[in-house]
């Protein structure tokens, strides 16, 4: 099955160079090793939340992130990311045949010494403008947010559409963003 996500080296991030923007199989092993070991230590280890991060969708993916820019490629094993987010193939809106779609992000993570910093709300910016700009048939993001989360994700449109619900041991709620 062909992946709906184009190619990234052809998305050029207009607000900020330093981000990096990859599909699954454009992204190295240190990449790789760097984002799924952020994922771990985040989600897993500091959240105690056990689920199957590795899954099918990080195949057909576009993988937005940070590295710090203090990195230095002789001495430092895994890539300092700062920020990352997956953003998910577009899909079709259910309630609108005809042309709309819909997308998702997620896993959406801000290291632990970058926290604090607006980082996360430069993160969200940047998966909304590359959204924005790549999908222009979107009309609707739909993400699954940590529900303390509400109120930061409200601040660029999100509304909760769900009740709070376990998923990995933290709760989530839906939230819907029209474009």
């Amino acid at each position: 099955m062909p992946s709906q996500i184009p190619n990234a080296l052809a998305i050029k991030l207009a607000s900020d160079p330093k981000w990096i923007l990859k599909r699954f199989d454009e992204l190295t092993t240190l990449e790789l090793f760097s984002i799924l070991k952020l994922r771990q230590n985040v989600f897993m280890l500091e959240q105690a939340s056990l689920y199957p991060d590795i899954d099918g969708a990080d195949l057909s993916a576009l993988h937005l992130f940070l590295v710090s820019d203090q990195y230095e490629a002789e001495t430092q094993t895994p890539l300092p990311i700062l920020a990352y987010g997956r953003i998910l193939a577009p899909t079709q809106l259910k309630e609108d045949l005809a042309s709309s779609q819909k997308i998702s992000f997620g896993r959406v993570i801000i290291a632990k010494e970058a926290r604090g910093t607006g980082l996360g709300t430069a993160l969200i910016d940047q998966l909304m403008e590359t959204i924005k700009m790549r999908f222009p048939d979107v009309s609707q993001i739909e993400i699954g947010a940590q529900a303390h989360l509400e109120n930061f994700y409200g601040k660029f449109g999100f509304v909760k559409v769900t009740e709070p619900y376990d998923d990995g041991g933290v709760l989530h709620i839906d939230m819907h963003c029209r474009l």
